[in-house]
């Protein structure tokens, strides 16, 4: 009788360690530990953070203004007489630099009175802006047509090399008279670059200001 109920629980024990045990996932959500939430990690974020602030200026300034440095200066002047606060670049290419090339803020850009113009520098490049940069760093609306300086088209690249007035610098460079703008009431990509935008060197434009 003890023998055969001895028997028994031997036989029971090693029922028991003799079955391979059953891995435990303590990762949480069950999934494959190499996998990811969907995102493209390549995509820059579209909600980097809060937008930041853009704006076409308030003034008009002729072609030879100074290049990129005084461009940038001129951003940052109108800002700060705003009360404006932030670090401004002018979207404008000249020579071999794209405008695009200038900006490091990954994130979207508002105007003065908080409408949303694009949610990321990605979206920026798309050829299409959710509302016009049509609001200068007063948070006044400027007039229809009013033209801008760039030289870029919609890819954030140079439009046309070698017409940027000879890098913004001079009113009538030789061999060339104008530089293409773009339009600041305008959504699509005439925005950046109106196809009937010429600008002559010795003219008027804008600038259109972006925070990074």
């Amino acid at each position: 009788m003890r023998k055969a109920f001895a028997f028994a629980v031997a036989t029971a024990l090693f029922a028991c360690v003799g079955d391979d045990p059953v891995p435990v996932d303590d990762r949480g959500d069950g999934g494959d530990a190499g996998s990811s939430s969907g995102a493209d990690a390549t995509t820059p974020p579209v909600d980097a953070g809060p937008p930041r602030r853009v704006f076409v200026t308030s003034a008009a300034i002729p072609g030879d203004f100074g290049g990129f440095e005084k461009a940038d200066s001129k951003c940052m002047e109108l800002a700060r007489a705003a009360s404006v606060a932030g670090s401004f670049k002018a979207w404008l290419s000249a020579g071999t630099s794209d405008a695009i090339s200038r900006f490091t803020w990954e994130g979207g850009w508002e105007l003065a009175d908080r409408t949303l113009v694009v949610g990321s520098k990605t979206e920026l490049l798309s050829g299409a802006l959710r509302a016009p940069i049509a609001i200068d760093e007063g948070n006044h609306r400027v007039p229809d047509g009013t033209r801008v300086w760039t030289n870029t088209d919609a890819e954030g690249k140079v439009a046309q090399a070698g017409y940027d007035c000879e890098g913004f610098t001079k009113l009538v460079p030789a061999g060339q008279q104008t530089s293409p703008g773009g339009r600041a009431n305008e959504k699509n990509e005439s925005w950046t670059r109106a196809p009937t935008e010429a600008l002559p060197c010795s003219g008027q434009a804008r600038l259109y200001c972006f925070e990074q």
